[in-house]
């Protein structure tokens, strides 16, 4: 009798283990879904920060460049601005008086903060946020402006 009801136990504990081992199946498969899932969307969000890295190196370098040339033309300015200085303590501040060497000091530091401006007003990035695509390409003439320049030796 005693062996009968163990029997008889087991038999009605199977298809509840069953079903258990069933619905737990099922939402392993589910959560297997979810892993893959998350990892689709990890790897699109690591390749979006992968692009934001990207565009962020290119800025800095955009800027970087446009410091330096800013910076190079700072130095001419301070330079220039002295020699003008000494013309207009020398032979005041009527033009038309001037020599022609003092004419071409003020001609150099008009053309010193032109350049300047120019420096100053090239955009680095678009509406949408991204690299100016002539950026480089305008940076890289005010730079070949500068070391072709006139206005690098003093008066």
């Amino acid at each position: 009798m005693a062996g009968g009801a163990l029997a008889l136990n087991a038999l009605a504990a199977g298809p509840g283990l069953l079903i258990a081992g069933w619905y737990m199946g099922s939402k392993a498969k589910t959560k297997l879904n979810d892993a893959h899932s998350n990892i689709a969307k990890a790897e699109e969000f690591a390749a979006d920060i992968d692009k934001a890295i990207a565009l962020t190196k290119g800025i800095e370098e955009v800027a970087y460049r446009a410091s330096e040339i800013i910076s190079t033309l700072r130095k001419h300015l301070r330079r220039n601005l002295k020699a003008l200085e000494e013309v207009i303590e020398r032979q005041g501040t009527d033009y038309s008086q001037y020599d022609q060497e003092a004419k071409m000091a003020v001609l150099k530091n008009v053309k010193i903060i032109q350049v300047l401006k120019v420096a100053i007003d090239t955009p680095i990035l678009d509406e949408d946020g991204s690299i100016y695509g002539s950026a480089s390409a305008n940076l890289a003439r005010i730079d070949s402006s500068i070391n072709d320049g006139f206005y690098k030796e003093n008066v």
